[in-house]
């Protein structure tokens, strides 16, 4: 890793809005495999917060 340009990081599900939206939205359906076509639009303000490390605590 000293000799490459490569960081590791870890960002914790809690933080991660969109991560920690979609395993909520996920546990909630009746259906073993989804596919999402689009991002839901209930998403987008996570994207948008996550991309700018905003961080918001959810219960």
């Amino acid at each position: 890793m000293d000799r490459t340009n490569i960081t590791i990081g870890n960002t914790y599900r809690t933080a991660n809005q969109c991560a920690n939206y979609l395993a909520r939205w996920g546990a909630e359906q009746v259906v073993n495999l989804v596919f999402l076509m689009e991002m839901p639009i209930a998403m987008r303000e996570f994207v948008i917060r996550d991309s700018l490390y905003i961080r918001q605590v959810l219960d």
